[in-house]
């Protein structure tokens, strides 16, 4: 039987001192013990004494008087028949208490006087699944495999003669802890329904309230307001066998079932990230509970909340339903605007994309009538020799030869000048041309990519279009 330390001894305290002056006198010794920790062998041994000491014994008022009754009755053992239900009771309270390194230390007390009682080793299982661990993977796992050794010997015993309404409800929590640090919720459920199947009426409170924390412990990720909605629902069945058996109970159990069992109320849902069809099935359930409620009520207030939240959760889903087909109807016709200039823009855009390949086509036919890549042709050639010698022969005879062949000369002269100039600067017009070719080219493409970009922002909205007229739901989803 593990033994209860005695502090008083161990730091060499007085129990007549207040529980003030102990707390300072175990400060004081934390703190010098601490300085020389790693030096000294007695301050690594007293340090967990200490922390033991400051948290299960000297913690406060109450944890000090318990303390120092297990402490007496440790050192003077009543018969056995007198302690073996205050080792249970005393481990429950500090269950209760969170003091759970003490619980286990009295709950092996337990179990060494009442081997064979079934409850105790339930209550084993509930303390050793609340014991601090590290992150160690390996300790975790000797703690589950422990508590499950502790509840299938609970098990055991309960199979063998008759045992009160307490006990069993004591072994089906410890079962469903178990279970749940295992892993298996689902084993855990199924364990809860078959209890309930066939409960007493005074029982069943207790198991629905099993059921709801169940269901409130798993409800995580997608799953969490479904969860949410099934604790609620069980603690409602908890609460309506609580008022249907009122006068069944002493008050004091009333009361505290009660205020158990209220605290797993129906949670608002958030109806963002909803579809119609999932929010009308939801407002449907919301008036199947009113409809429960109303033929199986359950204790005042909860009765009135209850109602009350089920009626403004289908009045929010109405809004969000209304809010939903209100703001896809307006978005598409805000989009069907949008798609109305956009026609009118590629239609713009189309009549560009004509005249630029016009433009460009022209350029093309001033290239393709120039040979040699810029190169004066040879008319052009001969047309600069013939200018140079009529002109040499005007500036030779000039007016000798007279007016009318002075006129002729002139005449001749200057097609032959033209021909000439053009010729010399074939190449630079050859060159201005494959700039404005090039320019043309691009601004062809840039109408070009305009066009097929306008083209898919018309599809898309187009695509939007039908989906705010056929889905309201997922259009306004497809916007968050």
């Amino acid at each position: 039987m593990e033994q209860i330390p005695d502090y008083y001894e161990l730091l060499n305290l007085n129990p007549a001192n207040t529980l003030g002056t102990i707390q300072q006198q175990l400060q004081h010794l934390k703190a010098t013990k601490e300085r020389v920790y790693l030096q000294s062998d007695e301050a690594k041994r007293l340090l967990p004494i200490i922390n033991d000491a400051l948290t299960n014994a000297f913690a406060d008022e109450t944890t000090r008087q318990r303390y120092d009754a297990a402490l007496e009755a440790q050192k003077h053992p009543q018969p056995e028949e007198s302690h073996e239900t205050d080792w249970l009771g005393q481990a429950q309270q500090f269950y209760r208490d969170k003091q759970y390194r003490q619980a286990k230390t009295i709950i092996g007390n337990a179990i060494g006087a009442r081997g064979n009682d079934p409850q105790v080793h339930a209550w084993a299982a509930l303390i050793e699944l609340k014991q601090p661990t590290s992150d160690d993977a390996f300790e975790h796992e000797q703690i589950i495999k422990t508590a499950e050794s502790h509840i299938i010997d609970a098990d055991a015993y309960l199979k063998v003669g008759e045992h009160s309404e307490q006990t069993h409800l004591d072994v089906l929590h410890a079962w469903m802890e178990v279970l749940l640090a295992q892993g298996n919720a689902q084993q855990a459920l199924n364990k809860l329904n078959d209890a309930v199947r066939h409960a007493s009426a005074t029982s069943q409170p207790y198991i629905h309230l099993y059921q709801a924390e169940l269901f409130r412990r798993v409800a995580t990720g997608a799953d969490r307001e479904r969860f949410l909605d099934e604790s609620s629902h069980c603690a409602t069945y908890g609460l309506h066998v609580l008022a249907i058996t009122r006068n069944q109970w002493a008050d004091q159990q009333f009361q505290a079932l009660y205020k158990d069992l209220v605290q797993y109320a129906p949670v608002r849902h958030d109806l963002s990230h909803r579809t119609i069809t999932d929010i009308q099935d939801y407002a449907k359930t919301c008036s199947e509970r009113i409809d429960e409620l109303n033929a199986k009520p359950i204790p005042q207030p909860a009765q009135n909340q209850w109602q009350q939240h089920f009626q403004q959760e289908i009045a929010a889903c109405n809004q969000r339903i209304a809010w939903i087909n209100q703001k896809a109807a307006q978005d598409a016709a805000a989009l069907q605007q949008q798609l109305t200039q956009m026609n009118a823009n590629y239609q713009n855009l189309q009549q560009i994309h004509a005249s630029k390949t016009a433009e460009y086509n022209a350029l093309l036919g001033k290239v393709q009538s120039m040979s040699n890549d810029g190169k004066p042709p040879k008319r052009h050639r001969l047309a600069l020799v013939a200018a140079i010698i009529l002109g040499l022969i005007i500036l030779t005879y000039g007016t000798n030869a007279g007016a009318l062949t002075f006129i002729l000369l002139l005449v001749l002269e200057a097609p032959c000048v033209y021909l000439a100039w053009q010729g010399l600067t074939a190449g630079k017009r050859y060159d201005q041309l494959k700039t404005q070719i090039t320019q043309a080219n691009q601004e062809l493409q840039q109408v070009a990519s305009n066009i097929n970009a306008l083209q898919t922002t018309m599809q898309q909205t187009q695509n939007r279009i039908q989906l705010a007229q056929q889905d309201p739901s997922q259009y306004v989803l497809s916007l968050q």
